[in-house]
Parts: C-alpha cells; structure tokens; sequence
C-alpha cells in the first residue's frame, strides 16, 4: 500500500522500542519536545489479518493482551495502584 500524504501530518515509526510501555515513553517525550498537547497513535501488527480478526488465534491473543496491558497501565499509572 503507497503512503498517503495528508497536510500537516507527520507520520513517526516508533518500532525501536521496546514494547507499548517503550513505545509510549517515547511518543510522550517527543510530544513535550516539542510542546504537543495531543496525539494521535495507531498501533497495528505487521501481520495484521484484517476483518474478522478475532477469528484468528494469534490477532486475537494480540488483542486480548494489549486490552490486558492497556488496563494494567491505567490501574497502575493513572490511578497509582
């Protein structure tokens, strides 16, 4: 799929880090960098499946454990538990 140029919008790989902890870290520094207040992040697998993806073992498995984290992380950074 070729790249779609939208004015005004930059598109910023961030897969040297090391997980969505990592990832984060790393979008949260370069937002106060460069004194960002909002952010749009797309998180997608490189073997996406597409529609239907919760009909696939392993996309599934990604999901639910990203779901996990995402709720680990609000409990515990957010809330401070």
């Amino acid at each position: 799929m070729d790249a779609v140029v939208v004015p005004g919008v930059e598109i910023v790989d961030s897969m040297d880090e090391r997980g969505s902890w990592g990832e984060a870290l790393a979008v949260r520094a370069r937002m106060q960098a460069e004194g960002l207040r909002s952010v749009m992040v797309v998180g997608d697998p490189p073997w996406r499946p597409g529609w239907r993806w919760w009909r696939n073992p392993e996309a599934s498995g990604f999901v639910g454990n990203e779901v996990l984290k995402l709720g680990y992380y609000v409990v515990r950074y957010r809330f401070g538990f």
